[in-house]
């Protein structure tokens, strides 16, 4: 991840979702608004990312989102199925 495409933007690459993505994610956030710059967007680079672990890419959308549905899951078992939503 690295911090700052453009003047008023940062840029963050994210591979695979891993264990520590969300944090990642979050500290890149902090440390692009640590510089004293306004924050004006930022881009989420995941090009070529394979995917990784569904908990991960919930917790960065969450990030991003302040309410409503993420995503849900839906299997054949009535006790497979799984709602996430933003907090």
């Amino acid at each position: 991840m690295r911090a700052g495409a453009q003047p008023g933007f940062g840029y963050i690459r994210i591979a695979p979702f891993q264990t520590r993505t969300a944090d990642d994610v979050e500290n890149a956030l902090r440390r692009m608004r640590a510089d004293g710059k306004s924050l004006r967007g930022v881009i989420l680079d995941m090009r070529n990312n394979p995917g990784g672990l569904l908990q991960s890419s919930v917790a960065v959308a969450d990030t991003f989102l302040d309410e409503g549905l993420i995503v849900y899951t839906q299997g054949r078992l009535p006790n497979s199925h799984s709602r996430y939503m933003a907090s």
